[in-house]
């Protein structure tokens, strides 16, 4: 996430990150939904919109599924890609006008053998110097294989929908790891 604006409205920017994972037939379905608010009161400068340019990192053999900002769908030409580090990458322009907030939502998969036993990790980077109100992570598997090993222990034990809930550090990056038998 950069700042492109010009301006020095950072400081009264809030995210909130839920990143959702599902795991079954053959492949890893992932939804990361990211919440930006701008609680700007005023465009004069030094404050105004919050203009960003946000990037994500994904494994080369992730797809995309689908980019939406607030409820819009982004077409792809839109989309800067790039593959760089072992990594593909994906970014968007973005605007968030003063008192107000945008919702962005990246759905990716990537193919991976599931069947039972299987271990799952997810390693979530943080970027340095961008803080979260909130940053969760929920896992599910479709096929409701029953976690034997998890680390760190979730929030809460699995729902009725037999997911894992975790509350994931707000300024470091975090690992979970979970064995389904």
């Amino acid at each position: 996430e950069t700042n492109i604006g010009v301006n020095k409205v950072g400081g009264l920017v809030s995210r909130e990150v839920k990143h959702r994972v599902e795991i079954g037939n053959g492949q890893v379905t992932h939804t990361r939904t990211t919440t930006i608010e701008n609680k700007a009161e005023t465009s004069a400068w030094p404050l105004g919109s919050y203009r960003l340019y946000l990037k994500w990192y994904l494994p080369t053999e992730a797809e995309l599924n689908s980019l939406s900002i607030a409820g819009a769908r982004v077409v792809e030409s839109s989309i800067d890609r790039e593959l760089a580090h072992g990594y593909q990458s994906l970014a968007v322009l973005l605007e968030v006008p003063i008192q107000s907030s945008r919702e962005i939502s990246l759905v990716y998969r990537q193919p991976q053998t599931t069947t039972l036993p299987h271990t799952y990790m997810f390693f979530d980077q943080k970027q340095a110097g961008v803080t979260f109100k909130r940053r969760q992570l929920v896992v599910s598997r479709l096929d409701r294989g029953t976690p034997t090993r998890v680390a760190p222990a979730p929030r809460s034990s699995q729902n009725t929908q037999g997911e894992l809930i975790f509350d994931q550090e707000k300024t470091a990056h975090s690992v979970t790891v979970i064995e389904y038998r």
